[in-house]
C-alpha cells in the first residue's frame, strides 16, 4: 500500500514547481486550464495498463491451487468494534494535523520565519520527498509491529515537531525545515498505516467498503484542520499559536491508540 501511494507523496515535486512556473508564465486560469488537460491525458493512458483479476483471484494465489484468503481478523460488523473507534479517531488527529501543516506551510515560512517567498516555496519540494519517503516506510513499520505502537510513534514524532515550531523564532530555517518535514513525513505515514490496519482489524472481504468508511476520518481531519488553523491565524493574529493545540492532540492521540487502537478479538 504504501509504494502504491508513494506517488501521491512525491508528486508536489513536479506539480509544485510546474505550477509555479505555469501561473507565473500564464496566468492562474490557464494554468488551471493546462493542468487539467495534461492530467486527463496521463490518466487515460495509464488506465489502459489497469484491468480486474480473474474472479476469486486472491493475492498469493498459486498457479493452479487454492487461493490463499486473508483471515477474518473480526467478524463483527465494523461499527460494533472499539478498534473502529479508535482507528478513526487515531486517523482523523494524524490528518487533521498533518494537512493543517501542509496548508499552512508556505505561510509560516514567510511570516514566522521570515523567509522570502521563493524560498517557502521551494521548502515544498523537500517536505514533498519527506511525505513520499514515509508511505512505504510507515507501510513496512505496520507489516512488522502493532499498529498501535507505529501510531504512537508518528505522534511523538508530531509532538517533537510542534515543540520545535513553539519555541521558534524569526530566521530560525533549521528548525522550521525538520519540523515541517516532520509533519509532512507524518502524514504520509497515516495515509500507508490506515489502509494496512483496516485490512488487519476488520473482515478482509469487506475491506473496500470498511476503508471507505475508515477514510472519512481523512475529510473530517482536512475540514477542521484546515478551518481551524485559519480561525486561530485571524483571532490571535499569528500562526505561532496553531502548534499548542497540535501538541495537544497529538498527546491525545497516543491515549487513544493505547487504549482502543487494536483488534478487537484481543
Amino acid at each position: 500500500m504504501g509504494l502504491t501511494i508513494v506517488g501521491f507523496g512525491l508528486s508536489p515535486l513536479i506539480t509544485a514547481p510546474l505550477a509555479s512556473w505555469l501561473i507565473t508564465t500564464y496566468s492562474v486560469r490557464s494554468a488551471l486550464l493546462l493542468l487539467g488537460i495534461a492530467f486527463m491525458l496521463v490518466i487515460l493512458v495509464l488506465a489502459q495498463g489497469m484491468k480486474l483479476p480473474p474472479q476469486d483471484w486472491y493475492p498469493g494465489q498459486k498457479q493452479g491451487g487454492e487461493p490463499e484468503r486473508l483471515p477474518v481478523a473480526n467478524g463483527k460488523s465494523l461499527w460494533q468494534t472499539r478498534s473502529f473507534y479508535g482507528l478513526w479517531l487515531c486517523y482523523a488527529i494524524g490528518s487533521l494535523v498533518g494537512l493543517s501543516a501542509i496548508g499552512i506551510s508556505s505561510s509560516v515560512g514567510e511570516e514566522v520565519i521570515a523567509i522570502s517567498p521563493p524560498v517557502a516555496a521551494a521548502s515544498v519540494s523537500l517536505f514533498a520527498l519527506f511525505n513520499g519517503v514515509s508511505r512505504p516506510l510507515f507501510g513496512w513499520l505496520s507489516d512488522r509491529f502493532a499498529g498501535k505502537y507505529v501510531a504512537i510513534f508518528s505522534y511523538v514524532l508530531i509532538l517533537i515537531a510542534c515543540l520545535m515550531m513553539i519555541n521558534s523564532k524569526t530566521g530560525a530555517v533549521l528548525t522550521y525545515l525538520l519540523a515541517f518535514s516532520l509533519f509532512w513525513f507524518c502524514l504520509g505515514g497515516w495515509l500507508a498505516m490506515a489502509p494496512t490496519l483496516t485490512l488487519r482489524f476488520f473482515n478482509p472481504d469487506r475491506y473496500a467498503q470498511n476503508y471507505g468508511i475508515v477514510f472519512t476520518a481523512y475529510g473530517v481531519g482536512a475540514l477542521l484542520g484546515t478551518v481551524g488553523t485559519g480561525r486561530i491565524r485571524d483571532i490571535l493574529g499569528s500562526y505561532n499559536y496553531v502548534f499548542y493545540p497540535m501538541a495537544v492532540l497529538a498527546v491525545v492521540g497516543i491515549f487513544v491508540a493505547l487504549g482502543l487502537l487494536k483488534p478487537s478479538s484481543n
